[in-house]
């Protein structure tokens, strides 16, 4: 039996820009835009048109999209728009240099274009820009084409998710939440809160200090697979082009609008838990930690039907156990005496009046501590702990 699973985060975005419509003869034309991610590749597909007059007759022009984040960029393979005389000429034998082309038309025709690309986590925000090359009579020229889309994965249609299941021998279906479950470790049956503090709680109720010591137990045992969304230092708002948040965002929405949307499954709860890193009072960070959650609360209720009241909020506050992890990983330097301080140190002795984050900084002159403010801090402060709970109904 041969069976695959296709689970897409599809996210599209309709511009007419470039447009060749309105009896611009000399212009590039470009709607229907579409971008397709699944977890591995990005698709992209549109309608390109040229004018008539885009191209001298003895020439090419060679239209590359381009996917950019500034600082990244990716080339799809290219479209050529040959002129006449060019036409003529490749028909005889002489096509040019044809690398990195993809399709070939003539001046005034149009193409449906698709590419497939690898997907890399910069591409989120990205933008969708064309590029262009004249060529022609032993000379090769620059041509402005311009911007086709900014920041596509921004836009609200980029929140849905695709299902499809194809399978050579009967078997019973899966739910959606299973299904979901297989692709987005963050998603996860409701009977793994069996125990948990969380099982117990009332909606819409916080827990209780008691609880509080479990929960975090609860939480750091179960970190692997969970969707992380940073903020920047001090801060308590959800910064969207902050260390790849968008695409954590969509799809901890796209996920839970789809089991929404399923008449098989049910969204039971979702648990965030907020963290800060250590630098600050001990105040600050406990404020911080709860306004994390309560931020990544907000933006799932705006986004999708889930009621607040099925939104469990865990304060980690100081995130010791995600620095623990970073240190032990790493090669920093005193890491072995760092770790010491962390595992032996009281967050506060108050018989001797000191503290674990005091001991770090007294540590080899602060040298440590400041590698960890540079290299580890921004890791810290997020809500680093967000799971969707479901079970199925059927």
């Amino acid at each position: 039996m041969n069976r695959t699973i296709a689970i897409g985060i599809a996210m599209v975005c309709v511009f007419g820009l470039l447009s060749a419509r309105g009896g611009d003869r000399r212009a590039i034309g470009i709607d229907s835009v579409r971008m397709v991610r699944t977890d591995s590749a990005v698709s992209v597909s549109f309608v390109l048109r040229t004018g008539d007059r885009v191209v001298r007759n003895a020439y090419s022009l060679t239209v590359t999209p381009v996917v950019s984040d500034g600082a990244s960029r990716v080339e799809l393979p290219a479209v050529m728009v040959r002129g006449r005389r060019a036409a003529i000429a490749a028909s005889r034998g002489e096509p040019g240099d044809m690398s990195g082309v993809g399709y070939v038309i003539r001046r005034g025709d149009s193409v449906s274009y698709t590419a497939r690309v690898p997907f890399e986590r910069w591409m989120v925000g990205a933008q969708l820009a064309l590029e262009g090359a004249e060529a022609g009579c032993c000379s090769v020229s620059d041509v402005e084409l311009g911007l086709v889309t900014a920041g596509v994965l921004w836009y609200e249609p980029q929140f849905g998710v695709t299902l499809v299941e194809a399978w050579d021998t009967p078997e019973p279906t899966r739910t959606t939440g299973d299904m979901l479950a297989t692709q987005f470790p963050f998603v996860r049956p409701d009977s793994e809160l069996d125990g948990s503090p969380f099982e117990a709680m009332p909606p819409g109720t916080a827990l209780t200090a008691g609880d509080q010591k479990a929960a975090g137990q609860f939480v750091d045992r179960n970190r692997d697979g969970s969707v992380t969304v940073y903020f920047r230092q001090g801060r308590r708002t959800i910064d969207r082009d902050y260390m790849g948040n968008n695409l954590s965002l969509v799809e901890v929405v796209a996920v839970a609008r789809a089991i929404e949307r399923s008449c098989d499954s049910r969204l039971t709860r979702v648990v965030i838990g907020g963290f800060a890193s250590p630098e600050g009072t001990g105040d600050l960070n406990d404020r911080l930690g709860a306004a994390r959650a309560a931020a990544l609360r907000d933006f799932l209720t705006a986004h999708t039907s889930v009621p607040a009241s099925a939104i469990y909020l865990y304060n980690g506050a100081v995130d010791w156990t995600g620095l623990r992890e970073l240190v032990a990983g790493s090669r920093m330097p005193a890491r072995d005496r760092v770790l010491a301080v962390i595992d032996g140190m009281p967050v506060w002795d108050t018989q001797r009046n000191r503290g674990r984050l005091g001991e770090l900084m007294r540590l080899d002159r602060g040298d440590p501590y400041r590698y960890m403010m540079r290299e580890f801090f921004p890791f810290l402060r997020q809500a680093a702990f967000i799971r969707i709970y479901y079970e199925n109904i059927r």
